[in-house]
């Protein structure tokens, strides 16, 4: 149990992600695969709300494998029991 933060882990089975695109992923209206359907808009939002919150967001991705992505956000719950 870690009381200083939430960590969510997503990991899928599918297609995965060329290296090359890992870094444009979260980017607005980016697509690394045009045979699927999407506007390009889930991750960004994912990103974003992610900053507003102040935590990050990891990608690993292996081509034919998978892909998981780390959600770490900081627990609000205990800085403000350290505030009083």
């Amino acid at each position: 149990m870690d009381t200083e933060r939430c960590v969510v882990t997503i990991t899928d089975n599918g297609v995965g992600i060329d290296s090359r695109y890992l870094e444009k992923i979260l980017d607005i209206f980016y697509r690394a695969n045009t045979e699927t359907q999407g506007t390009g808009l889930g991750l960004y939002i994912v990103k974003d709300t992610v900053a507003l919150l102040r935590g990050k967001i990891e990608v690993q991705s292996k081509l034919g494998t998978g892909t998981t992505f780390t959600i770490t956000l900081p627990n609000f719950v205990a800085e403000a029991g350290r505030l009083n």
